[in-house]
């Protein structure tokens, strides 16, 4: 999975590797194939700006509205992210971190128990509270591929 940050024009900027773990439900909405999709997530995100290694943690909280047709859905919406811990080359700077918002795009497929998600999150807001001399703004911007183990409900 990559991540990376968004940052002004002319900054210089890596790409890192992204990691989740989480539980989501579907809940119908009382149209065929819709659902609502909550979802509990802990993320970590890596990246470099400027030459300088960004590690980021939260604790995700997605709202999801997801349509399906024939194993294949889409599923958009807002997630809240709760900053864990986030440091810059090895110092925390976890408490000038505001909590992200963001919106997620999500193509997936499914048979049966098993599938796979492309997903695209796109944060709305700078994460700095201020900033410190020589440093820029910077957004989360994640693509990542999951797989999908799925237990009960729809089929």
């Amino acid at each position: 999975m990559l991540a990376y940050l968004t940052v002004p024009k002319g900054t210089s900027r890596q790409m890192g590797t992204a990691s989740e773990v989480g539980v989501f439900g579907a809940v119908p909405v009382g149209w065929k194939n819709m659902y609502f999709r909550p979802e509990l997530a802990y993320e970590r995100f890596q990246s470099k700006v400027e030459g300088r290694k960004f590690t980021e943690s939260y604790m995700a909280v997605p709202l999801l509205v997801h349509f399906e047709v024939a194993g294949m859905y889409l599923a958009e919406g807002p997630v809240l992210k709760k900053a864990l811990a986030i440091d810059v080359d090895g110092t925390d700077i976890t408490g000038n971190v505001k909590n992200d918002v963001s919106l997620m795009i999500v193509a997936g497929i499914r048979r049966r128990m098993l599938g796979a998600e492309l997903r695209w999150d796109q944060g709305f807001r700078s994460l700095q509270k201020s900033l410190v001399p020589g440093d820029v703004y910077v957004r989360n911007r994640a693509i990542t591929l999951h797989a999908v183990l799925a237990f009960g409900g729809h089929q």
